[in-house]
């Protein structure tokens, strides 16, 4: 077969052609799906960082070709498409500005600036190329997006494996331990699981809302194992509030756009010929759509019920974080384990983690930023630093205020909370007004979702930031329609 391409210049160049715009798409977003599923894990830098540099290469290549096609092709793309990686971009300025003239923490600041920014900034590199690489593949599979998520699901089966190990040798179906499984603490398990429930909600949106047949039942069993499988982990694995509201506010925003969707399909004007299929499609997909919609409703309710019967602080969480964002009056917060916790007004002592994450958010925002509105350029527990400068006799234990934006301002000043928020928030921006984005409602999931988990999870340095660098670029690029009519070869 190889001596007759090689034999046939037709073949050679029809093969060249499928080899520079296929196999090689497929590759980027193999790996990167690889890249996701391992990137919060333990033990993983390693292949982390021969997985960037591997992909780096891969990723310019393919990122030069698309310019190249797009340049012959003479189709003009309006520089705001490009605000949220231009953002990305001025961030990565701004780091390298502030330790040339504004470091404190020089070897600190050196230190990361080789290490996590520079990961981060591979990270960039490759979620653009991915990103492009998806929209090539999207042009035959729309489920395309679905790919990109499959690392992260074997991570999930991973861990249940290691918490079915505990579970029976415990006898309790809560085998909480947070250092005890494959993941960084429970927030790495968290950020797998939004990233993870985000894109397959939202790339279902985006094939339901073009063609509602590509939905076949593989897809339809693995997005509902998928998204049960990461819930099923925040209740009974990491006994996470933050994960399961996240999760909650996805599933809310989909059925919205699922509302907002059929409305819309229904004011359409269909010929006899596409209603009769319509009805025909219709009668088997509602059958099969309502038998799996009730069976994940039945389950996902009953892990709610067991998530609130093992878990109280729901109960008080709005009184809890109405005393923690009361700094001046209750101090507890420098230190909570020598002062102990406050009381709130029915004499019942506040639940320790709300109190903590907003008393700490509070101080961070109101006492720390303002004294340090260029920040200190450490991303690594920044509030931990300059609490114990301020209070000697505050908490070493404490390790951050819980809150991303508020660590990165702490880091890098104002500036950098608008430059990396900003770009965050730029994505969701561009997603709602690309009405006829190919991967449009999979922007705005996402990039709401991440918009609210940095804002009240602790993932601000390391693979966090890595990662939040890679899903801008990656997504920016899947939102650009100006590519899909782009042919590139070797």
């Amino acid at each position: 077969m190889i001596s007759a391409i090689a034999s046939n210049p037709l073949k050679r160049q029809g093969f060249k052609r499928y080899l520079s715009q296929d196999t090689l798409a497929w590759v980027l977003i193999g790996l990167s799906s690889l890249l996701l599923g391992i990137w919060a894990l333990k033990g993983t830098i390693a292949l982390r960082n021969i997985l960037l540099a591997l992909e780096s290469i891969i990723s310019l290549y393919c990122i030069s070709k698309f310019y190249q096609a797009n340049r012959v092709s003479q189709q003009k793309i309006a520089l705001i498409h490009f605000l949220p990686i231009f953002l990305l971009g001025l961030m990565f300025l701004w780091v390298i500005c502030h330790f040339l003239f504004l470091t404190r923490y020089p070897q600190i600041q050196f230190s990361e600036l080789t290490s996590t920014w520079l990961r981060a900034f591979l990270g960039a590199i490759v979620g653009a190329g991915t990103g492009l690489s998806i929209l090539i593949i999207s042009k035959q599979k729309p489920h395309a997006l679905l790919f990109l998520t499959v690392g992260i699901f074997f991570s999930f089966c991973f861990m249940l494996f290691q918490y079915l190990i505990k579970a029976l040798s415990r006898h309790n179906v809560f085998a909480i331990d947070y250092d005890g499984y494959i993941a960084y603490g429970k927030i790495s398990g968290v950020l797998m699981g939004i990233i993870l429930i985000s894109l397959i909600l939202g790339t279902l949106l985006d094939i339901y809302q073009r063609t509602p047949q590509k939905i076949n039942f593989t897809i339809k069993f693995f997005s509902l194992v998928s998204c049960l499988l990461a819930i099923y982990s925040y209740v009974f694995i990491l006994n996470t509030r933050n994960g399961i509201a996240l999760a909650l506010f996805s599933a809310v925003q989909s059925i919205l756009i699922l509302i907002i969707c059929k409305n819309k399909k229904r004011s359409f004007n269909l010929d006899r010929e596409q209603i009769q299929k319509t009805k025909l499609f219709s009668s088997s997909f509602k059958s099969i759509n309502f038998l799996i919609i009730l069976f994940g409703t039945m389950i996902l309710l009953t892990m709610i019920y067991a998530h609130l019967e093992f878990n109280s602080g729901w109960y008080s969480v709005l009184e809890d974080a109405k005393i923690g964002m009361q700094i001046e009056q209750f101090k507890n917060w420098q230190n909570p384990q020598a002062y102990g916790y406050p009381q709130n007004i029915e004499g019942r002592t506040v639940v320790s983690n709300t109190y903590e994450r907003f008393a700490w958010a509070s101080a961070g925002l109101r006492i720390f930023l303002p004294e340090n509105p260029w920040g200190i350029g450490v991303i690594k527990e920044p509030f931990r630093i300059l609490l114990l400068e301020k209070y000697p006799n505050a908490g070493t234990y404490i390790p951050s205020t819980h809150s991303a934006w508020v660590e990165i301002g702490l880091a890098y000043g104002y500036l950098g909370i608008f430059l990396m928020a900003g770009s965050v928030l730029s994505i969701f921006l561009l997603a709602f007004s690309k009405l006829n984005a190919m991967h449009r409602y999979a922007a705005l999931l996402l990039s709401s979702a991440l918009l609210l988990l940095y804002l009240v999870g602790e993932v601000s340095s390391q693979h966090s930031i890595e990662m939040l660098c890679f899903l801008v670029a990656m997504i920016t690029c899947i939102l650009h329609p100006a590519f899909k009519q782009c042919k590139w070869r070797l």
